[in-house]
């Protein structure tokens, strides 16, 4: 039997970085928000430790690849993987440990703080986060396939993301199909934005992505499986930015996101504030006129 190397003890938080894109703290946070869901019931037959779970959730979440994440000696066969994926995603896609990492504001202070933060951007009043959508590729799914055909012929989940200006994900929404239009989820949103202001949640993508390369890659889960990977991805961006555990690897971190879709995307966005200017317009001549 393979020797389980203990990966947490020999990489210092530099390797755990590059490899599962937390440090040693980070991944014990991990670990004890799911250790009451993931841990085998008893210890026959060599069971795989909550710890080594959650690694493998985290290598896969980083690279995209559930073949690299028998990596480091860790002495697991290909279906443990998947299984301790499965496992560590649903756990950590529980609602009350998401409401720990992933909150609207609703307290008057805190969006006071959040609407200055705004303004110090560009000036814009009264804008407490920055919406958007991105699209993450997935395989064909069985049912429903056409309504996740995007305008590049690919299959995906647009994921409609709120930053607030400092990079913190506030609602993540990870269920509509590819063929849905950015300029639809954001014209329902009701919000308007400079773009510079609005610029934030690009950036903020931009480095959601970059931190989890599974989001960059073809997810070969189901819809459902694909959109808790995605609201996973969130809740751990959320627990660097908390705990100011440093992004590595692909780049300044602070870049704007260069997604394959990104040019398409800019093509329709003064489409949507010229919406955003008559939804506006509208309102002041109603209300105020």
């Amino acid at each position: 039997m393979a020797v389980r190397r203990s990966v947490l003890e020999t990489l210092n938080d530099t390797e755990l970085l590059q490899r599962y894109r937390l440090n040693r703290e980070g991944i014990l946070i991990v670990v004890d928000l799911v250790r009451d869901a993931i841990t085998a019931p008893t210890n026959r037959n060599n069971p795989i430790s909550a710890e080594l779970k959650c690694l493998t959730t985290l290598r896969y979440l980083a690279t995209g690849k559930m073949q690299f994440c028998n990596a480091d000696d860790l002495a697991i066969s290909q279906p443990s993987v998947s299984r301790s994926i499965h496992q560590t995603i649903n756990a950590l896609c529980r609602p009350h440990i998401i409401r720990q990492f992933i909150s609207f504001p609703l307290d008057i202070r805190q969006l006071q703080r959040n609407k200055a933060s705004f303004m110090d951007i560009a000036g814009v009043p009264g804008v407490v986060g920055a919406i958007d959508g991105t699209h993450i590729k997935i395989i064909a799914p069985r049912q429903d396939e056409d309504v996740f055909v995007n305008r590049k012929k690919t299959h995906s989940i647009n994921t409609q993301l709120v930053f607030d200006a400092n990079f913190t994900i506030l609602d993540v929404v990870a269920k509509w199909p590819g063929s849905t239009h950015d300029s639809r989820i954001l014209m329902e949103s009701d919000l308007r934005a400079h773009k510079k202001t609005r610029s934030v949640v690009e950036r903020g993508i931009g480095q959601l992505k970059r931190r989890f390369h599974v989001l960059h890659s073809e997810i070969r889960l189901s819809p459902e499986k694909t959109s808790k990977v995605i609201t996973v991805c969130a809740l751990l961006h959320n627990l660097c930015r908390q705990r100011n555990i440093p992004q590595t690897g692909d780049g300044d971190e602070f870049d704007d996101d260069v997604d394959d879709d990104d040019n398409e995307h800019k093509q329709f966005v003064d489409e949507v504030e010229q919406c955003g200017l008559a939804f506006r317009d509208h309102f002041v001549h109603t209300h105020f006129g």
